[in-house]
């Protein structure tokens, strides 16, 4: 009992103290505003050249102007409103004298001493400074979630505007202070607008309009300009993925068709939390586990009743090539590490309309070729197919306890505390997202062991010139009883976020042997922007650095052993992971 108090200690502690990362993002807002096409809607049609360039110039300017520029004006204005109001005008534009003057009516009432010209400007006069004046602090990029996220005004003090913005865009010279003027100590809330110029009565932004489109593609693509993380790490030229967008925006046809464009644009940010999102499909799964095992897509597992037999070599799913049906989801939707992708290209494959059944071209271990009809069925946890694995906290051989934390929680955990406390030898399977707290950590160290540096990004420039991190992490305190140090870790594509978390403590403080293959590279707390139309865009908002400096980022967590599953031992129903792991128990595990 004595034992088992030090257990429900240790997870009071990583209840209160630990800020989980996040793997999933969840939606905060209501579904899109409507299911079709009404009057005062835009319908597609291309951009010229000219139009194109015109709405490069005025999300660079929306962009630093929303985010950057503090003044009691631009608080209360609804952005996203000013977005829709403002694309028409920009794109009927004729010259640059127009689109100056456009510009103008757009900004000045919210942005303080706005300038845009087609000649060069004079001396910057700047405005009084009798009030004091307020700057923008963002601490990550304040979305639609709760995720430790913050922005605020801070009163800055200086003889002058203090910094301002100033460009030549799009042959025009723009110019405006980032920060406002201090008219008080309140702060005004946002006043959304509901009525739109030229827009029947009760008309909503949807993504059947064009001009909500390309308005949504301004404000995300800004968002992901001035807040993404990785911008240092992943080899991506931003800017000029902005004109093609637009394109898109402005030719899908209707909502699902933009939602589509969304997703190619979070895919080439190349990261594994980015997504988008419209509604919530009702989908239903084939009850089939694929694994990519030696350049093939291979059935891993099968429910009995399918008729699949284990390793059985998928050519097609419903008449589409699965190497043509991989490379289109992961050129187009999923984003991230190459191996994270291909974890999700094959979870993806067996989604399908519900009442639908899915067919299968396969060939079978001892050479036959068939084709196979499945049933899909609800799309739940516990018809998610997964290959067998041992039950969730058991003792696998004498002295080898096996525990697989996606299927326990830290209640169901701590009731194994004598079995734990006595094997000779533990695995530790991660091959997923673990459902309790690290605590267990606490108990396979004598020291203070950290965490990943997991860095909060403090931006207060626009380009994030002088961007500085609020470092932050896991500080797991040695605690008993002490478990063996003969311990095992399992791992693979499907340890995204929080599990790597976990590995990083491992790896970084030599817990124990990591074996399987490289977690997903995708960790740090996501962030949700809302767009207009209902969409929401979600990344990646803080920055994990391993504690020896080295990039995180679509790299993942390298295992110490590295064991790729082979399509003879799918075929056998052999997890190859698990056993490499039970040969090094077995062994006494050398620590990396």
């Amino acid at each position: 009992m004595k034992t088992l108090a030090f257990f429900r200690l240790t997870f009071a502690t990583a209840a209160l103290a630990l800020m989980l990362p996040l793997g999933v993002a969840q939606a905060q807002s209501a579904e899109p505003p409507r299911d079709s096409a009404v009057e005062g809607d835009i319908p597609a049609s291309e951009l010229s050249d000219g139009e194109l360039e015109r709405l490069r110039t005025f999300a660079r300017i929306y962009t630093v102007a929303r985010w950057f520029h503090p003044s009691d004006a631009a608080l209360k204005a609804d952005w996203d409103a000013l977005a829709i109001e403002a694309v028409p005008q920009v794109i009927a534009a004729s010259g640059e004298r127009e689109f100056a003057e456009v510009l103008g009516v757009v900004f000045a009432p919210v942005v303080e001493h706005f300038e845009a010209s087609a000649e060069p400007l004079g001396p910057y006069a700047g405005p009084a400074n009798a009030n004091g004046r307020w700057q923008w602090i963002h601490n990550g990029f304040k979305g639609m979630r709760q995720s430790g996220y913050s922005k605020f005004r801070r009163e800055i003090s200086t003889l002058g505007s203090g910094p301002i913005f100033h460009e030549q865009l799009g042959g025009l010279h723009v110019r405006f202070p980032l920060t406002g003027e201090k008219l008080g100590d309140e702060h005004p809330p946002s006043e959304p607008q509901t009525t739109f110029n030229g827009r029947p009565e009760g008309w909503t932004p949807a993504g059947f309009d064009r001009t909500t489109r390309i308005a949504a593609t301004i404000i995300g693509w800004g968002v992901l300009d001035q807040f993404y993380p990785y911008w240092d790490v992943v080899d991506v030229d931003w800017d000029a993925k902005l004109g093609p967008q637009l394109q898109r925006a402005a030719m899908a046809g209707d909502d699902t068709a933009f939602h589509d464009a969304l997703r190619l644009m979070m895919h080439e940010i190349e990261d594994g939390h980015g997504g988008a999102q419209l509604r919530w499909r009702d989908i239903e799964i084939a009850p089939v586990a694929l694994q990519y095992a030696e350049g093939q897509v291979v059935v891993a597992w099968a429910r009995p009743e399918t008729g699949i037999p284990s390793g059985s070599i998928v050519s097609a799913i419903d008449g589409v090539n699965t190497g043509e049906l991989m490379q289109r989801f992961k050129s187009e939707r999923a984003s991230g590490s190459e191996h994270f992708r291909t974890m999700r290209a094959l979870a993806v494959m067996i989604e399908g309309e519900p009442g639908t059944r899915a067919n299968f071209s396969i060939v079978e271990p001892d050479g036959a070729e068939r084709e196979v009809e499945v049933e899909r069925v609800a799309y739940t946890r516990e018809n998610w197919p997964m290959p067998p694995r041992p039950e969730p906290v058991t003792e696998v051989e004498p002295g080898i306890v096996y525990v697989d934390v996606s299927r326990i929680t830290d209640e169901e955990l701590i009731a194994k505390v004598d079995l734990l406390a006595g094997a000779q030898g533990l695995i530790f399977d991660l091959r997923g997202r673990p459902k309790g707290s690290p605590f267990f950590l606490s108990h396979l160290t004598d020291e203070l062991a950290l965490s990943a540096r997991m860095e909060r990004p403090v931006i207060e420039r626009p380009d994030q010139q002088g961007m500085s991190f609020s470092e932050g992490g896991w500080r797991m305190q040695p605690l008993l009883p002490r478990l063996t140090s003969n311990t095992v870790f399992l791992s693979d594509a499907t340890a995204a976020s929080y599990p790597e978390s976990i590995l990083g403590v491992v790896k970084g403080n030599a817990l124990g042997t990591i074996v399987g293959q490289a977690s997903a590279g995708a960790n740090g707390n996501v962030t949700l922007a809302g767009l207009p139309g209902g969409y929401r865009i979600m990344f990646t908002g803080m920055r994990v650095i391993n504690q020896d400096g080295s990039v995180h980022h679509n790299i993942g967590v390298v295992p110490d052993v590295i064991v790729e599953p082979t399509i003879a031992g799918l075929a056998a129903g052999r997890d190859e992971i698990l056993e490499a792991g039970m040969a090094l128990v077995r062994g006494g595990a050398p620590q990396p």
